[in-house]
C-alpha cells in the first residue's frame, strides 16, 4: 500500500549489521542472537526492574533506587535527582547492562 512519507519502509527481518549478543550471568557477552527471554522477561523504560534485573533499552542498566524501586537508566548518580522530586538513588547495579532492543528510530523491530 501507499506510505504516508517517502522514507517509510515495510518491516523486514533481514540482517542489518551485527546481532545483539545473548547474556549468560558470569560471562562476557559475545556477538550472537538476542535470547527470547529478553523480550519476555526484561523491563521497559519507566517500569520497575527490581525483580527482572534487566532492561529492554539499548545501553541501559537496572539501577536500584531503594528496596522497593529500581529503573532502567543509561546512567545513575547518587546526587538528588531533579526529575524524581530531588530524591537520591543508591545506584546499585542489578543484572547486566543491556545490549537491548531498539526502541527508537528505524529499524525498531525485534527479530529473532
Amino acid at each position: 500500500g501507499m506510505k504516508d512519507t517517502a522514507w517509510e519502509h515495510p518491516w523486514e527481518c533481514k540482517a542489518v549489521g551485527s546481532r545483539t549478543p545473548t547474556y549468560i550471568e558470569g560471562t562476557v557477552a559475545e556477538p550472537g542472537v538476542v535470547a527470547q527471554w529478553v523480550s519476555e522477561r526484561c523491563s521497559p523504560i519507566g517500569a520497575n526492574c527490581l525483580q527482572t534485573q534487566c532492561c529492554h533499552s539499548v545501553g541501559h542498566q537496572c539501577y536500584k533506587k531503594h528496596n522497593y524501586w529500581a529503573a532502567c537508566r543509561p546512567s545513575c548518580s547518587q546526587a538528588p535527582d531533579p526529575k524524581d522530586g530531588n530524591k537520591s538513588w543508591t545506584c546499585e547495579t542489578l543484572g547486566p547492562r543491556s545490549w537491548g532492543l531498539s526502541v527508537k528510530g528505524y529499524p525498531s523491530l525485534y527479530c529473532i
